[in-house]
């Protein structure tokens, strides 16, 4: 299993129902998480660009019912790790399985402070 360090979860979404935009009705079902992470700069002899502050990034989330449900929980703006693992539809690619608070604690072991009210 692969981890992220260091990111803030901005949005966990979760999509369900029947697309219409075609010919013929189709259903979907999907998850995703946006987070934050630590901006990159480029210094290459040919190009320097510097940013500072964060950028935005977009994962799929596992579709299944505990995860979505855990994840959802995750403490928004604060730093996390995110868990990972490889996309069964695309094994090249990873998933967002969980996560971690930072500091080591799993996302069973945060406590009433962080469920929802």
């Amino acid at each position: 299993m692969s981890k992220i360090t260091g990111v803030m979860v901005l949005c966990v979404t979760h999509g369900v129902g029947i697309s219409r935009k075609g010919a013929t009705p189709q259903p979907y079902d999907f998850s995703s998480l946006k987070f934050l992470v630590p901006a990159t700069s480029i210094d290459r002899p040919e190009c320097k660009i510097t940013n500072w502050g964060f950028e935005a990034k977009e994962m799929p989330l596992k579709n299944d019912p505990v995860v979505l449900a855990k994840v959802a929980d995750c403490p928004k703006l604060q730093s996390v790790t995110l868990l990972l693992e490889a996309d069964p539809r695309n094994p090249a690619q990873n998933i967002v399985a969980g996560f971690e608070l930072e500091g080591g604690a799993k996302q069973d072991d945060f406590g009433p402070l962080h469920k929802k009210p």
